[in-house]
């Protein structure tokens, strides 16, 4: 047995009552009357003849349809209209994750705070969607707002550039839209190397953040035209930063850009 009422703006409630018997229809109450369902044979017939003598059964139905559902539909409807209408707007930031593997980056927005649930979520360069994204589960907030994660692994070469866009109903048709890389610029290390440090080592000292260690770059005259390779230590969770350089560089700066929470591959 299924019972209930729909309602529509401007137009009267529409209800319904249906029987079934063994899985199919049965029966149905229409109007004011019990009716059988095309096709359920004689003993549907019998039925509804049977109910029908009973008027004060069909009174109780055609009260619960008619009028107690649209009534109860419509207290839920206006109790939840607000609900349905709030709109939050999101925040949004970014970050690195876990990293994939050697020379390569996890790059995560975080999109929190948003209602309604619906929301549209991708890393971009320029106009074009990146091939990778993925979208975790939109998961909900304490305070009944919505919170989403959205990752990228891309070469960390390729970082630069990148952003994360934000659609959602509460932002009025302006896409909110994260750089990637903007935050994590903080500090500039300089290395000066020229014609008198080939086949020697540098050592380069760095911020305060970095409490005192040293960064030694090893290199010699058969890197020249080559990539130099610097090698950090474990604070530095364990990466290797290749820089490309050749001929052309000796005796300019090499300028690298990097931030607090870049204390794992410089970038």
């Amino acid at each position: 047995m299924s019972s209930g009422c729909t309602m529509h703006p401007g137009k009267a409630p529409e209800t319904f009552l249906n029987g079934a018997y063994q899985g199919s229809d049965f029966l149905s109450f229409q109007g004011y009357s019990w009716k059988p369902s095309p096709g359920a044979g004689s003993r549907a017939q019998n039925v509804c003849k049977l109910l029908n003598r009973y008027r004060v059964i069909k009174e109780i139905v055609k009260n619960l349809l008619g009028n107690t559902c649209p009534r109860l539909l419509a207290v839920i409807a206006a109790a939840g209209k607000s609900e349905l209408e709030r709109q939050v707007k999101p925040e949004a930031w970014v970050s690195k994750g876990t990293s994939p593997g050697p020379g390569r980056l996890l790059l995560v927005c975080h999109v929190s705070g948003f209602h309604p649930k619906p929301v549209w979520v991708r890393w971009m360069r320029g106009e074009q969607v990146q091939a990778g994204t993925q979208q975790g589960e939109v998961l909900p907030n304490a305070d009944r707002t919505w919170y989403l994660r959205v990752t990228l692994d891309v070469a960390a070469r390729e970082a630069t550039g990148l952003t994360c866009r934000v659609k959602h109903s509460s932002l009025g048709g302006h896409d909110l839209v994260i750089h990637w890389g903007e935050e994590e610029r903080g500090h500039d290390l300089v290395i000066h190397w020229g014609e008198e440090e080939r086949g020697h080592d540098l050592v380069i000292h760095w911020g305060e953040e970095e409490r005192g260690h040293d960064l030694v770059i090893h290199w010699g005259e058969e890197e020249r035209g080559h990539d130099l390779v610097i090698h950090w230590g474990e604070e530095e969770r364990g990466h290797d930063l290749v820089i490309h350089w050749g001929e052309e560089e000796r005796g300019h700066d090499l300028v690298i850009h990097w931030g607090e929470e870049e204390r794992g591959p410089l970038g």
